[in-house]
């Protein structure tokens, strides 16, 4: 346990939450800011994805990017993926 080892080797202070985490999990002053991940889009992904922001249906989304109806939700699912959400109603919680 990291907090064992590091108390273990004379650390005055071990946060519960690792180095720059106080207590309630609140980040401290020296603490490095965290990175969003990074998700990477193809560039059908991304129009899908941007339609079905601005409330498309995935008939319409078809229709706008020459695709079948298929296709539209099989890249709707691969974004839904690649964001670690379970739905597509999460998705928009997610990116609201």
């Amino acid at each position: 346990m990291i907090v064992r080892r590091r108390a273990d080797q004379g650390a005055g202070h071990v946060s519960p939450g690792g180095p720059g985490v106080g207590l309630g999990g609140r980040r401290t002053a020296n603490a490095a800011p965290e990175q969003a991940p990074l998700i990477v889009l193809s560039p059908t992904e991304r129009r899908v994805f941007a339609l079905f922001l601005r409330g498309h249906s995935l008939g319409q989304i078809a229709v706008e990017c020459c695709i079948s109806y298929f296709t539209a939700r099989t890249h709707l699912d691969a974004v839904v993926r690649k964001f670690g959400v379970r739905s597509r109603a999460e998705l928009l919680r997610a990116t609201a």
